[in-house]
Formats: structure tokens, C-alpha cells, sequence
């Protein structure tokens, strides 16, 4: 069990996610209360955590058989992927460098329908995380609610970390420094992140055009 908890601890720290706290933050910035900020870091944590626990029981088994259909498709199946993966990367990397437009301003916040829809988000886009999936077909083999819990629990904490140690100053008082620290430091690099973002959108697409090529080439692949 200590090396299934392990494994969880990995694939949350590979599915580290920085958009709740960036939403929060924003969130804080156009006057949500403290009260609020603790109940969005609550409703992330219990939704994301139930959740996992109920598509593990629900479609734990379905996702180990997809699991093992994956990894026997045939290379054809794998070529188009690639090709699917090189359009939609060389696509986004093409609209930041044509439109290189700012993202407008969050609505304002104050609102439960706000804040709860915030929440949605955020829980329900966690399963186009591959690692939460990863972590849904392993705790589904145990077959134990707790263990489900536990690594359902573990993961989001782990992968969240930024949105609850934001959540964690809050609780001591210490926001208001770190969110004029993080906004400072956005506003001067805001146009470097976006550059960065671009970079790794070409180079996505690059790596998987190199390892179409490969494939064409050689018959063998450079991923996997």
C-alpha cells in the first residue's frame, strides 16, 4: 500500500496545477471575502475528492480496460493521434502569435453563482487531467472506499497545492502580501509567461512532428 501511496504522491506532483490559486487570487482582487476564499478551497478539496471517489467506484473498472486498450492500439491509431496532437498545438501556438491578445478581466466574483461555478470548473476539469485518471484506475483496484478516499484526497491536495497555500495565508492572515506579490510579479512578466506558453505549445507540436517522422522513417517511435 506505502508504494500505491507513493504513486498517488508522483501523480500528483506530475498533475501540479496552478489555475485555482491564479483563479482565487484573481477572485480576491476584485473584493471576495476571506470567508468565501476558505469555502472556494473547501468546495475544490471535497468536490475534486468525492468525485474521484465516485468515478472509481462508478467507472473504475471501465478505466483499466481502456487503460489496457490503449496501450494495444494499433500504430495507424497512434499516427493520427499524433497528427490530431501536432494540429491543435500548432493551432494554439499560432493564435497567441497572431492575435497576442491579453485575457480580459475576471467578472466580478462577489456573486455564490461566481464563486460556485468557479468550483465546477475547477472539480470537473480534473478529469482531463491524465494523472487523476491514473490515480482513479489504481484506487480502483483496491475495492476499499477508504483507500479511494485516501487517494483521491492525496492527489488533489498534492495537485492543488498552490490554490491551498494560498487558501493556507489566508487562514493566517498573510494574503494580502502574497497576492501583491503574485500580482506584481504578473503584471511584469505577464508578457514573458505568455511567450513561455507559446514556446511550449511549438514545442509540443514540434516534438511530436519529430516523432511522426521518426515513425515514417524508421518504423520506430520517439515517445513510448
Amino acid at each position: 500500500m506505502l508504494a500505491n501511496l507513493l504513486t498517488v504522491l508522483g501523480l500528483g506532483i506530475a498533475g501540479i496545477d496552478p489555475v485555482g490559486m491564479m483563479i482565487l487570487v484573481s477572485f480576491m482582487t476584485v473584493g471576495l471575502s476571506k470567508s468565501r476564499a476558505i469555502i472556494f478551497g473547501l468546495g475544490v478539496f471535497l468536490g475534486t475528492t468525492l468525485l474521484g471517489i465516485a468515478l472509481s467506484r462508478v467507472l473504475g473498472s471501465t478505466l483499466v480496460e481502456l487503460s489496457s486498450i490503449f496501450d494495444n492500439l494499433p500504430d495507424t491509431a497512434w499516427v493520427w493521434i499524433g497528427v490530431a496532437i501536432v494540429i491543435v498545438f500548432s493551432y494554439l501556438a499560432y493564435r497567441r502569435l497572431v492575435t497576442n491578445k491579453d485575457e480580459g478581466e475576471p467578472e466580478n466574483t462577489k456573486s455564490n453563482k461566481g464563486m460556485y461555478g468557479a468550483i465546477a470548473f475547477m472539480v470537473f476539469t480534473a478529469v482531463t487531467d491524465p494523472t487523476f485518471l491514473a490515480v482513479l484506475a489504481l484506487s480502483s483496484r483496491q475495492q476499499n472506499i477508504f483507500w479511494e478516499f485516501i487517494f483521491s484526497a492525496v492527489w488533489t491536495l498534492v495537485s492543488q497545492a498552490p490554490l491551498f497555500i494560498l487558501v493556507g495565508t489566508i487562514l493566517l492572515n498573510k494574503h494580502e502580501f502574497f497576492i501583491n506579490r503574485f500580482n506584481t510579479f504578473y503584471e511584469k512578466n505577464k508578457k514573458n509567461l505568455g511567450n513561455v506558453l507559446t514556446g511550449i505549445f511549438i514545442l509540443i507540436a514540434a516534438v511530436f512532428s519529430i516523432d511522426l517522422v521518426l515513425f515514417w522513417l524508421t518504423g520506430s517511435w520517439l515517445i513510448g
